[in-house]
């Protein structure tokens, strides 16, 4: 017997060729409404009931997946990759690429609400589906099934589903592939520093590009034309694969390749998480409670649930082979790192990681909460202490190999050097003594003095560059009450230091078991994006994969609201500003005037909510679940 919702679902199917926009009318409709697919029931359900349900819910998923996909192609069509690079450097972004018609501001970000709104109930019926192929399996044989029931349906298997969940996200992946860098132009600069390699010889990480003003693409650099590569020697070395393998030097096919180099390790970080990764047990988790649903059926995480949490991810898909984000890398390297050590294989763990980090620096903060779990797994300290030297010289001897392929190191490494000894300046005042021995260690290292005229790269990346971040906001509030000397190095040392105290309460957690590896990562990583001095909207992706490894609440909801706000501040930063409060005569005239710049207002009116809403939004949630269930009882 059909609901009312389903005969309408079904009568509509009936009417229109394309069944699956006809469907999405059927998205929000409430599977927990329906007592059949309470994952707590204990009553058996009717072979026939379930194999419908399973259907169902199958039927439902390839609808969300079919609307997903239109969603990112109306994209494409807004933002084509190659004829807007065509066009030449500078790189335009979102703002720029929609000033010739506007109306279409409100749809892309209609979209963008829609992606997570398809998102979330995809995971919701992927986790029913889940519970119905277990309902099915455990059906006796005599039973048979009801010839009404999908046949295909009844042979669904968890293999089989994440087959298809990874096809969805494949597909939504190669068409991303075609969309322009519009949220940042880090992709052009890849191709950029790629060709300084390929193209000229010589190594992206000692010659800025400037140094090649007569290079057809130079306008691309944009204000980094002075600075050094500062990602890891092993990005650049894959991006020469590409460059030189393919000849993909030019500006289209070098970008178009880069992107499908970060769809294959996206590839690589889905199978990992879906085939090969043992997820966490964990609390049940629940879609959230609504007030004709105050006690909603709770799902058990699992490799199915992660490999969707990962793969159909917005923020995912449209910063990885999107936008061509280099972190997909460092993320698949890190996940493979994990499953390694998941396997008992130490040394390639320790391998796996430290790739990671060669390819982006982010992947260090993992590194040390490795090496605790890698010692707290001995019962011996001499035991301890050969894995200790084992691993230490894994990550010395790869380091010294792949950096030493872009060049000396002490160049490669002058800018680092630069930054860490004007850290270390307050203290090495202290004594001549000290300033002389820094010196001599310098010169014997290979180092030129400070003063000299250096290229920024990796150090002024980790420490000069400044964006929205709650760091730069308390310093924008100190330059207000102390001289800027003294506002500067507060905001910083405060961020750095409560970092650096949370930073040792997790080390301590993992050497007394308190925590796991993977949930000691995404605090690490979490608590970098709450205190770092800079911000990208991207960079919550670095929470992703950890997240899908270990879903709870917390985990679940702080890193789905913090990927949905991430992609909502971009709207502000390019389209609000830039059309409306830049040129609103009461900010400029009125009681604000002397505060009415972008940098002040964008953080008042963007850092609240973007770092607010996933910090304090999981927290709000479990307490109006809690208040529903006693209203309900």
């Amino acid at each position: 017997m059909l609901s009312q919702p389903e005969r309408f679902v079904k009568q509509l199917r009936q009417k229109t060729q394309f069944w699956p926009l006809a469907l999405t009318f059927n998205l929000g409709y409430n599977a927990q409404m329906r007592p059949s697919l309470s994952l707590d029931s204990t009553q058996a359900q009717p072979a026939a009931a379930s194999r419908s349900q399973l259907a169902s819910g199958l039927v439902r998923l390839l609808a969300i997946g079919l609307a997903t996909q239109l969603i990112y192609v109306i994209y494409i069509v807004a933002f084509p990759l190659v004829s807007n690079t065509h066009k030449g450097g500078p790189a335009a972004d979102l703002e720029i690429l929609m000033r010739g018609y506007r109306w279409f501001a409100p749809v892309y970000t209609a979209g963008i609400f829609l992606l997570y709104f398809l998102f979330w109930q995809a995971l919701r019926t992927v986790s029913v589906i889940s519970n119905q192929m277990s309902v099915v399996s455990n059906q006796r044989p005599d039973q048979g099934h009801s010839p009404s029931s999908t046949p295909h349906a009844s042979r669904l298997t968890p293999h089989t589903l994440k087959l298809l969940i990874l096809g969805f996200g494949l597909i939504f992946g190669f068409t991303l592939i075609w969309l322009y860098p519009i949220t940042a132009n880090d992709l052009f600069r890849y191709v950029l520093r790629g060709r300084i390699w390929a193209v000229y010889g010589e190594s992206p990480m000692l010659s800025p590009p400037n140094n090649f003003p007569n290079d057809p693409y130079i306008a691309f650099a944009g204000e980094f034309g002075e600075w050094v590569s500062g990602y890891g020697p092993l990005w650049e070395i894959i991006v020469q694969v590409p460059l030189r393998l393919f000849g993909a030097t030019d500006m289209v096919p070098g970008s178009l390749s880069l992107k499908l180099v970060v769809l294959l390790f996206y590839g690589l970080c889905a199978v990992l998480i879906g085939w090969f990764a043992t997820t966490e047990t964990t609390p049940r988790l629940t879609f959230g409670p609504t007030k004709t649903t105050p006690n909603p059926p709770t799902f058990q995480p699992s490799n199915l649930l992660a490999l969707t949490f990962f793969a159909w991810n917005p923020l995912i898909l449209m910063q990885g082979p999107g936008n061509g984000h280099n972190d997909m890398v460092f993320m698949a390297l890190m996940v493979l790192g994990i499953v390694l050590w998941q396997r008992k294989l130490w040394w390639a763990a320790t391998l796996a990681l430290t790739l990671a980090t060669l390819a982006k620096i982010t992947g260090l903060l993992l590194l040390p909460l490795f090496a605790i779990v890698l010692l707290k797994s001995e019962s011996s300290w001499r035991q301890r202490l050969l894995k200790a030297l084992g691993a230490a010289l894994i990550v010395l001897v790869t380091a010294y190999i792949v950096y030493r392929a872009l060049g000396p190191l002490a160049p490669v490494f002058q800018d680092a050097w630069n930054v860490l000894t004007t850290r270390l300046n307050v203290v090495l005042k202290i004594s001549p003594f000290l300033i002389n021995a820094w010196a001599a260690l310098s010169d014997w290292l290979g180092f030129v003095p400070l003063k000299a005229d250096t290229p920024p790269g990796l150090g002024s990346m980790l420490t000069a560059r400044r964006g929205f971040a709650i760091a730069s906001g308390l310093r924008m509030v100190l330059r207000e009450i102390l001289p800027r000397e003294a506002s500067e190095p507060i905001a910083r040392n405060t961020a750095s230091y409560i970092f650096i105290l949370f930073y040792l309460w997790l080390l301590i957690q993992l050497w007394r078991s308190k925590l796991s590896l993977i949930t000691a990562g995404f605090l690490a990583y979490f608590s970098q994006l709450m205190l770092g001095a800079t911000f990208r909207i991207w960079y919550p992706m670095w929470l992703i994969p950890l997240a899908a490894l270990h879903l709870t609440p917390f985990t679940f909801w702080s890193t789905f609201l913090f990927s949905l706000t991430s992609e909502l501040s971009i709207i502000n930063y390019f389209v609000v500003w830039r059309w409306w409060l830049n040129n609103w005569s009461w900010g400029k005239t009125g009681p604000l005037s002397k505060y009415w710049n972008y940098w002040t207002i964008m953080h008042l009116l963007t850092i609240p909510w973007l770092f607010g809403i996933p910090l304090f939004g999981p927290i709000l949630m479990r307490w109006r679940a809690q208040k529903l269930a006693q209203d309900s009882q």
